[in-house]
């Protein structure tokens, strides 16, 4: 078929452009195929103008026109049905496109749908084991992945690689991008052990197969990055985040798809570094790419406001944080239906920045428009509906309402823990928030329960010597404070310490803290010469430090001066 070889030729050469924005440079493509399709007559030349549909539907959901696309296979499947017939292979490869885009827009209904017809045709033709096959399995996957199903993500996906590993073997890169699939579901999971085996794994093939310098050894080295980032390991997320964008700038260069997303996962670790300035470089860069490669109104830029909507909420800048955040919400309402995730997402963000500045009744607005857009879209059972009753169960909580922040809690943990599984982060911080209502309702011996359930987890997850664990710890050591279990306390408090002492970068004025609270929960338990040394301590880092409360500095000399009398 020379034509359709022509016009995608000419669509490349569109698209290569360097004298326009890719945005132009996309409307002028989209142009091309329409005025293509306009010249040929279907009657005659039917397989050309199928040609020509196939081609244009999949160049539309590429570039996210996730509606023109939808109308492109609306025409093509009907046509195709007619001309060979509804289980030629042709129709199950369509029905594959079709659901793609069905799930792109949440549409999950619709989109298994079309997974199933496309099933049930490779099935009868080939049997129970293909390669187009694994590729239907591997997409069913993600809409899983994306309906929050993560168990039946998982065992589509583990098919689908079985599948293609018999057939294809380990190296190739079908084989390779499902074996990605998997490791994403398992971060999503919280499974970030299985999650880096994978990445590792398809890493490891791709290096040798393709090189370090691919576009698909750059994804791996991203999706690394991405569980370091879930470990809290943001140095060697970095490393990782870093590798991926010289790839992505060395083959693709500034303006491409994925090195916008490079800059923009930068900016979320130095974000996170409380590195606002650099996080601020990097989200800039990320916009303006995205802004180049789609313009100002599209999803992928409107992801780029929020995320400096993110930033200035950080540091603390209201006004600047709500005008970036309303600028996402209103190109996600304008492209998107309202009760779109990333519009859930806007609303939902919104609320958090109303809830800090203490708008309360603006939060719960907000925070009830996001619950129920997720609802909606997402359904009850889904990670992302049950965020929604956590956000509003800590507004509850800042206002001091505790039975109804206990309710949303305990809603939020119904909600997550079945599909992911005890063992995840968010899990653990939502024991922590329920034992959290309990302290506060003086109820210690259930706060105690819940409280030690999540550093269990968090070890589970982090292992012993992370600060996340050491957070933990520390909830439970103030707890045994209050409790006048002073013995518990100081045993949380080492472990504490001993955490703080050993990472990357050591906060002197936490542990100068650390010192101050051993010290006092020692001399409770007459512990007086501990409790001299841990004051000494505490001193000492206390006034190395301007920031240093002077009244703390001389309640601790007076300590120390009481404390030397009685031993």
């Amino acid at each position: 078929m020379l034509l359709i070889r022509e016009i995608e030729k000419e669509i490349e050469l569109i698209l290569e452009n360097k004298n326009c924005s890719i945005e132009k440079n996309i409307i002028e493509a989209k142009h091309t195929y329409n005025q293509a399709l306009k010249r040929i007559n279907k009657k005659k030349d039917y397989q050309l103008y199928q040609s020509i549909l196939i081609s244009f539907g999949r160049f539309l959901d590429k570039y996210a026109f996730y509606n023109d696309a939808l109308n492109v296979y609306k025409v093509l499947l009907p046509l195709t049905i007619e001309s060979y017939g509804s289980n030629d292979l042709l129709t199950a490869t369509i029905y594959n496109y079709k659901g793609s885009v069905h799930d792109s827009l949440n549409q999950f209904d619709d989109a298994l749908y079309c997974y199933n017809k496309a099933i049930t045709i490779y099935k009868k033709t080939y049997g129970p084991t293909n390669v187009d096959l694994a590729k239907v399995l591997n997409n069913l996957s993600y809409m899983y992945e994306h309906m929050g199903e993560y168990k039946k993500a998982l065992r589509f996906a583990s098919h689908a690689y079985k599948m293609q590993m018999e057939i294809l073997g380990e190296t190739h890169p079908d084989t390779l991008t499902t074996c990605n699939s998997l490791g994403l579901i398992y971060e999503e999971m919280g499974n970030l052990k299985s999650a880096m085996t994978h990445f590792n794994k398809a890493l490891t093939i791709r290096e040798k197969v393709l090189g370090v310098e691919h576009g698909d050894t750059a994804v791996s080295y991203n999706n690394i990055g991405l569980v370091f980032c879930n470990l809290r390991n943001y140095i060697k997320a970095l490393i990782y985040y870093k590798k991926a964008l010289c790839v992505n700038l060395k083959i693709f260069g500034e303006y491409y798809s994925n090195t916008a997303l490079c800059y923009h996962n930068i900016g979320v670790v130095y974000e996170y570094l409380n590195d606002y300035e650099q996080a601020l470089y990097y989200y800039e860069k990320s916009l303006n790419c995205r802004e180049y490669i789609y313009g100002k109104e599209n999803t992928e830029t409107a992801e780029s406001y929020h995320c400096l909507g993110s930033l200035y909420q950080s540091l603390h800048n209201y006004p600047k944080s709500l005008n970036y955040y309303q600028q996402a919400l209103a190109i996600r309402l304008k492209l998107l239906a309202s009760n779109h995730p990333q519009v859930a997402t806007s609303y939902n963000n919104i609320g958090l920045v109303y809830n800090e500045i203490e708008e309360t009744d603006q939060a719960i607005i907000y925070l009830t428009k996001a619950l129920k857009a997720r609802k909606k879209s997402l359904g009850v059972n889904h990670y992302d509906t049950g965020i929604s009753f956590y956000n509003i169960g800590t507004v509850y909580e800042n206002k001091e309402n505790y039975p109804k922040a206990y309710h949303y809690y305990l809603k939020a943990l119904r909600t997550v823990e079945p599909s992911l599984g005890k063992d995840h982060p968010t899990v653990a911080n939502l024991y922590t928030a329920i034992g959290s209502i309990h302290f506060y309702r003086k109820d210690y011996a259930k706060a105690l329960i819940v409280l030690k359930i999540a550093a269990e987890i968090k070890e589970k997850i982090f292992g012993k010597n992370h600060q996340e664990t050491a957070l933990a710890y520390e909830n439970l050591a103030s707890l045994c404070n209050e409790i006048k279990k002073y013995e518990q306390a100081l045993f949380y408090y080492h472990k504490v310490m001993n955490i703080e002492k050993k990472v990357s970068i050591v906060d002197e004025e936490k542990i100068g803290e650390l010192f101050y609270h051993m010290a006092i929960a020692s001399f409770l338990i007459s512990k007086k010469k501990e409790s001299l040394s841990y004051l000494r301590s505490a001193l000492k880092i206390k006034k190395k430090y301007a920031s240093s409360d002077k009244s703390k500095i001389e309640e601790i000399e007076a300590c120390i001066s009481h404390l030397k009398k009685q031993t």
